[in-house]
């Protein structure tokens, strides 16, 4: 633990200014410091990197620091932290301060920084590693997870709750000491034993925190674990945190503390979609052979041309009509699906330049579901090119459209038990129900937009046709739910009664808007007009597909 009296050490080497605890300076002169600039070459272990930031891990003299080299992306950041302390810095001076306050963090060791007439080039800290720890959220996912009632299973229960206590002591003890961690995810909660830490601190404000500091604090914890805290496990962690608070106050913090999860979780939804189309870790954008392009950095450019060659020499496709044409390819080992959308016309290409291509929604709303981890053919690439556009995603094998799921289950055959059946239509309803949750809305809904994929003794359900996807701030209206639910509930239109009703009352549970009568009226009005209209536009194909008919 850093000691206040001790004096601080300070020295240049390889062009950085260090400041160093005085014990760590021959280590790091001798050990640490000469192979910084190629930690790889000196036996560092690379324990993450990204464009912000390169983490490495080094054991030296029987024990293990951690490197972070943090990197500069643009001009911005150079004029940024000409006012403003580096990473490097504001870790450093976190870390020893919440360290003399009896704060469970990362040993500093040592930081260092190289400007050039002011402005930062390079920032580095260095710290002790904290051996054999796992983060919080990983400990949940693994340890912890969720059985279908929302309760961990077992004996784990009593771990997790513990586990629970221990993370809301610390929460507390942290704010209580004037100190709020402002990017507290379950990623930076180190758990050692019975001993849990802090770490990334560089981000760390110094000073009295509000209730409402607090409570956005654990708001911001919550929404980074959404499917790994159970509203019962929120309020055991709200409850541990303000121990001494009547059944009334716990409430309404707990009301203020949800509305601070949804706006942040929300904010982190609209910010991880936005990283298809920018130049990040894990995606990359440019112009390779006259096709414009945005992909995942695990999916070469080389491969995105083979497949869009490929798709354009393929002499059968899944599906083709005036609007799209789908095929699967296979490049690189994997097999890939393809879907080619036609150059439309003057007045929606004028259009697109503001919206972007059809390609270009599809593949922001891909990434927009996956993020809300709403199952969805994984997006591989989207290219652009002489007015047409494309869009690769993984080919998912063994799926069926869920309109034709439902013509072949919905009748259960001999042997066959009905309650199998019943269990598809309820976990449909829960699907539909957690996009609406997750203010997502589908424009075109149907049942030929859902994929269903045997998993086991249940199934997978995939959205697919992405471009449709609207994202925003607020749920679905109520007339845009009672729309979706409308066109799915056109599968529903043959089989019994029964089974329609099954679907809307798992989906509408708990939901006292869709207690009124009239809205089952309108789903089924929009469900048959939809119907009556297919068979129409499938009459038209007939008649056209037929001369005699035409006659």
């Amino acid at each position: 633990m850093p000691d206040q009296t001790t004096k601080l050490t300070r020295f240049r080497f390889g062009g950085l200014n260090w400041v160093a605890e005085p014990w760590a300076e021959e280590m790091l002169r001798s050990r640490v410091l000469p192979g910084l600039e190629h930690p790889e070459d000196a036996g560092a272990e690379t324990v993450k990197r990204s464009t912000t930031r390169a983490i490495y891990r080094l054991e030296v003299e029987g024990r293990a620091v951690v490197i972070k080299q943090h990197r500069l992306r643009s001009a911005r950041e150079r004029l940024k932290y000409l006012v403003v302390r580096s990473r490097a810095a504001a870790e450093w001076t976190a870390s020893r301060t919440m360290a003399l306050r009896g704060l469970p963090v990362p040993r500093p060791v040592a930081f260092g920084e190289r400007r050039v007439a002011g402005f930062l080039c390079e920032a580095v800290l260095i710290t002790e590693e904290i051996s054999d720890a796992r983060a919080l959220s990983d400990l949940l996912e693994k340890e912890f997870a969720p059985d279908s009632a929302g309760t961990a299973a077992g004996t784990a229960f009593r771990s997790k709750r513990a586990l629970l206590r221990a993370v809301a002591d610390l929460i507390r003890r942290t704010h209580e000491s004037d100190v709020l961690h402002c990017d507290l995810h379950g990623g930076n909660i180190l758990v050692k034993d019975e001993t849990l830490f802090l770490i990334d601190l560089h981000r760390t404000r110094l000073g009295p925190v509000s209730d409402r500091r607090r409570a956005a604090n654990l708001g911001q914890l919550f929404a980074f674990l959404p499917d790994l805290l159970s509203p019962d496990d929120r309020m055991h962690v709200l409850r541990s945190y303000r121990d001494d608070d009547s059944e009334q106050a716990l409430r309404a913090f707990a009301r203020s503390v949800g509305r601070f999860e949804t706006r942040i979780r929300e904010r982190r939804y609209v910010s991880r979609s936005k990283r298809c189309v920018k130049r990040s870790t894990g995606f990359r954008h440019g112009r390779v052979r006259g096709l414009r392009m945005h992909r995942r950095a695990d999916f070469p450019s080389d491969l995105v041309g083979e497949a869009i060659e490929k798709h354009r020499t393929a002499q059968t496709a899944l599906k083709e009509d005036h609007r799209a044409r789908v095929t699967a390819v296979e490049v690189g080992g994997r097999e890939v699906c393809v879907k080619e959308f036609v150059r439309p016309a003057l007045f929606k290409r004028i259009a697109d330049l503001v919206r972007g291509s059809k390609a270009m929604r599809a593949w922001r709303g891909a990434h927009a579901l996956a993020v809300r981890g709403i199952e969805t053919p994984t997006p591989l690439a989207m290219a652009e090119a002489g007015g047409r556009s494309y869009l690769l995603t993984a080919f998912i094998s063994e799926a069926t459209e869920l309109k034709h799921f439902a013509a072949r289950h919905c009748r259960p055959g001999p042997g066959e038990p009905a309650r199998r059946w019943h269990r598809f239509v309820r976990q449909a309803a829960e699907f539909v129900r957690r996009l609406h949750d997750h203010r997502v809305y589908h424009r075109d809904l149907s049942a030929k937009n859902i994929l269903v994929r045997e998993d086991g003794d249940g199934w997978q359900l995939l959205l697919v046709d992405a471009g449709d996807v609207s994202q925003r701030r607020r749920p679905p209206s109520l007339s845009e739910k009672v729309r979706n639910l409308g066109q799915l509930d056109q599968i529903y239109v043959k089989p019994a009664l029964t089974d329609r009703l099954r679907f809307y009352r798992r989906y509408s549970r708990g939901r006292p808007e869709f207690d009124d009568p009239a809205l089952l009226a309108r789903i089924d009005a929009i469900s048959r007009e939809r119907h009556e209209h297919w068979l129409e536009s499938e009459e038209a194909k007939r008649v056209g597909a037929d001369p005699d008919l035409q006659l």
